[in-house]
């Protein structure tokens, strides 16, 4: 899981995050940068951490899921967990 915390269009934002191995950035099919921070193997860890982020003011934090690298719908990775 990593916690999502916005995607944009048209803006370049490498500058800030090329030597962070934290924050990780994916093009979307319409060319939307889609900016990620974190790598958990347990929801409620990335759960926690999307709170904390929003308590911070990033009001747009929400949890997407990875199975094997690659981004997965929620309820492929979630059976038996929530």
């Amino acid at each position: 899981f990593k916690v999502q915390i916005g995607a944009y269009k048209n803006k370049d934002l490498s500058t800030y995050t090329a030597n962070s191995e934290d924050m990780a950035t994916e093009e979307g099919a319409d060319g939307t940068q889609k900016y990620t921070l974190g790598n958990f193997t347990d929801y409620w860890e990335a759960d926690k951490f999307k709170k904390e982020l929003r308590n911070m003011g990033v009001k747009d934090a929400w949890i997407v899921p990875y199975k094997d690298g690659q981004r997965v719908p929620m309820k492929d990775v979630l059976e038996g967990v929530i």
